[in-house]
């Protein structure tokens, strides 16, 4: 059955940044699933994928740091220490969140920082 999407912002790097996030089916006891969208998208690309992949697990998608309505900081210039950035920003969600263990999956941009998280991140 659907049910009402949640939207929040969670706040992130000690509150300097935030990320906005949407939430379904969050009470399924089942492991949650974390959705990152692609370059120049939002999480606006899951829109019509939401009320079937919910159905059964928790759903979770954030606008990633710099992306939709989500803070837009200044990355670095240098490539390592900015794909470094982008994988903390994910870190920190999940510490604001409560996730300890998770599905990450992504579209482009967003497959390859799910990649790189789970490199940095494999206890997740």
């Amino acid at each position: 059955m659907w049910e009402k999407l949640e939207e929040k912002f969670v706040k992130i790097n000690n509150g300097s940044n935030r990320l906005r996030t949407i939430i379904a089916n969050k009470n399924s006891s089942k492991t949650p699933l974390v959705m990152l969208h692609g370059m120049g998208s939002g999480i606006g690309l899951w829109a019509l994928n939401l009320e079937t992949i919910s159905g059964s697990h928790p759903v979770y998608a954030f606008d990633i740091l710099g992306f939709g309505r989500s803070s837009r900081p200044k990355f670095s210039h240098d490539p390592l220490v900015a794909e470094a950035e982008f994988v903390e920003a994910i870190e920190d969600w999940r510490k604001e969140v409560g996730l300890d263990k998770f599905v990450l999956f992504g579209h482009s941009f967003g497959g390859y920082l799910a990649s790189s998280y789970a490199m940095r991140h494999p206890d997740r």
